[in-house]
């Protein structure tokens, strides 16, 4: 049985959300998935302790606990986040690097 909480993500919506994930196919390397990149981005900050990612399956319980092992970040790979960030809609608060 499948339960759908929140609100329903129609076709054109899951596109726009795969195509903005496409911008950031450059953080995934033999190192890290993109998931991995996001808790490294998150923990980036130093307001940032501790991400508590959402886990639903064992598969992502593992790719969270190797998101610790991933590499940090460049400072290249930050400026070309907050290059998408500049030129996009996405909502983010100034980004130091």
């Amino acid at each position: 049985m499948t339960v759908q909480t929140g609100p329903l993500i129609d076709n054109r919506q899951l596109q726009l959300g795969r195509s903005k994930a496409e911008e950031f196919a450059f953080l995934v390397n033999g190192n890290q998935t993109l998931p991995q990149a996001a808790s490294q981005f998150v923990l980036h900050h130093p307001q940032v302790s501790v991400v508590i990612p959402g886990t639903s399956t064992v598969r992502h319980l593992e790719d969270n606990i190797k998101a610790l092992e991933s590499p940090t970040l460049t400072k290249e790979e930050l400026e070309k986040i907050a290059l998408l960030a500049q030129k996009s809609s996405y909502k983010t608060e100034r980004i130091e690097v």
